[in-house]
C-alpha cells in the first residue's frame, strides 16, 4: 500500500489538481482515510481537495517558508 503520494510538475496549470481531486475521491470511495495537502495562494482548490477527501486540506507554505530576518 502506498503510504504517500505527492503528485508535482514543471509548469503551473498543468492539471496537478484535477488529478488530486479524482485521487482523492476515489481513494476516500475506497474507504482509505487519506490528508492532502496543497502549496499556493489558492483558496479554492484546497475547498475542492477537503470536499474529495472529506477531510480539512492543509496548506504547506506556513510549514514550508524560512523564518523573516
Amino acid at each position: 500500500m502506498v503510504q504517500s503520494l505527492l503528485i508535482s510538475s514543471t509548469k503551473k496549470s498543468s492539471g496537478k489538481t484535477i488529478i488530486s481531486i479524482g485521487l482523492s475521491g476515489l481513494a476516500n470511495n475506497l474507504g482509505y482515510d487519506i490528508q492532502t495537502f496543497k502549496k499556493g495562494p489558492d483558496f479554492i482548490d484546497p475547498s475542492w481537495l477537503t470536499l474529495a477527501s472529506r477531510r480539512p486540506c492543509y496548506n504547506l507554505d506556513f510549514n514550508t517558508m524560512g523564518q523573516r530576518k
